[in-house]
């Protein structure tokens, strides 16, 4: 057997970062907009040499199940129908994109157990979302292996204004949480990108296994945290499909023309956003500086 080209192909890279004050706006792209990395940006599950990496910290937190990072509801027709549209296409897609993952799939599993047989072989968690016959959305199924310091277990059968409900300024209505799910569920695919920075370099984020340390004046490692979100509409059984995939990379391996960005972002952001992400410009800024002096 050959040996599959993404063994050795290096991650993706994003710097989704402007010096402007950020807000926490969905920003849907097309998927396939070029960010710079060439074919890969087309793609909906994004496979390199980090491979297994990924897979071996999601099988050590499914294998943990304290607390859950994955779940199913299953209540209806209607949701079973859901499910059923929604791991079809992802199957389908993973057999597609990457050949030589098709062999981990099962289409004669239980719903469960797809949902957890497809999760574990991919670097990208994933979310499925429903909204029934009278306009009420929710959580269907969850397998979220590296959370940024939130819950996973704690939006299964939750709308998204709820999922979403401690961001600053992102689904605060109703209205506008009804017009991002109907985006989600009848355009797309869409890809926006989440970032944040850390000080570690742990994938897995949950808040009672690796809670997120803030940084203090004399932190000097230091890693920006993007994740690569992808809605895929499934407008035939009211549904979404929603990808996250994570990507650290170190202050060092920054650019100066990107670290300087980050810290003017930093210094610009708005005091609640700046609350929610935990950053304070004066504790980032001395680990930016060290970065630079290498």
């Amino acid at each position: 057997m050959s040996t599959p080209r993404w063994q050795s192909r290096a991650p993706c890279r994003y710097f989704p970062v402007e010096a402007t004050p950020l807000t926490m706006s969905p920003r849907l792209q097309p998927l396939g907009t070029d960010f710079g990395n060439g074919p890969a940006d087309h793609l909906y599950f994004q496979v390199d040499r980090e491979y297994e990496a990924y897979r071996a910290q999601k099988h050590r937190i499914a294998a943990d199940q304290t607390p859950g990072a994955f779940g199913t509801r299953e209540e209806s027709e209607a949701q079973t129908l859901a499910h059923a549209a929604a791991l079809a296409w992802a199957e389908t897609t993973v057999a597609s994109e990457h050949p030589s993952i098709r062999a981990t799939l099962s289409s004669t599993d239980s719903t469960p157990r797809r949902w957890q047989r497809l999760a574990l072989a991919l670097q990208e968690d994933l979310v499925l979302l429903h909204r029934d016959a009278v306009g009420h959305d929710r959580v269907l199924a969850f397998h979220v292996s590296f959370p940024s310091d939130w819950r996973p277990e704690a939006i299964l059968g939750a709308n998204f204004q709820k999922v979403h409900a401690a961001v600053p300024g992102f689904a605060e209505q109703p209205e506008t949480a009804r017009s991002l799910v109907r985006a989600m569920l009848e355009r797309g695919p869409f890809v926006r990108f989440v970032w944040t920075l850390c000080t570690d370099s742990h994938l897995d984020h949950h808040p009672a296994r690796h809670p997120r340390s803030r940084f203090t004046p004399d932190t000097r490692p230091g890693w920006l945290r993007v994740e690569r979100q992808v809605t895929i509409p499934l407008p035939a059984v009211q549904a979404s499909v929603f990808l996250i995939r994570t990507y650290l990379t170190p202050f060092t391996a920054l650019s100066d023309d990107e670290r300087d960005t980050l810290s003017r972002a930093v210094t610009a952001m708005p005091e609640d956003v700046r609350r929610y992400k935990q950053l304070d410009p004066a504790r980032v800024e001395p680990a930016l500086r060290a970065a630079a002096a290498g």
